[in-house]
């Protein structure tokens, strides 16, 4: 499915409700972020993505496929593995949803939550001492 638009949360939902195999054809190497990657992650789905910076934290350990950009013959190649091993893609679905539950807005702002307030707790601590 190819579509030059923006779709809301509930959009997306339902289109990642139907993928079988999300791939990525990021073509910016230092590509930071990538918002449907997070939400490939985060909806446990097998992925093959052109190398990029995100990719390349988000799907190491092997939580997805990295392929060198514009490399076709790579992805061609990555697509027929996934298709011909379903076991592959329910490792890959699995460890990415694992990462994508770690990595979910208000599990990070937790984490957050707690750091900043152990700092803060330990500056009191070391003031009223």
């Amino acid at each position: 499915m190819f579509t030059r638009k923006f779709f809301s949360l509930k959009e997306l939902g339902d289109v990642f409700s139907l993928i079988d195999i999300y791939i990525q054809p990021n073509l910016d190497k230092q590509c930071a972020s990538s918002g449907t990657l997070s939400f490939a992650l985060g909806a446990g789905k097998p992925i093959i993505a052109f190398e990029f910076v995100h990719a390349l934290e988000a799907l190491a350990d092997g939580r997805g496929i990295i392929i060198p950009s514009r490399n076709n013959d790579a992805l061609v190649e990555a697509m027929l593995d996934l298709a011909a091993k379903p076991e592959l893609r329910r490792q890959l679905a699995a460890k990415a949803l694992t990462y994508g539950e770690e990595t979910f807005w208000p599990k990070i702002g937790k984490k957050y939550y707690e750091l900043f307030t152990s700092v803060v707790e330990k500056k009191l601590s070391k003031i009223a001492s």
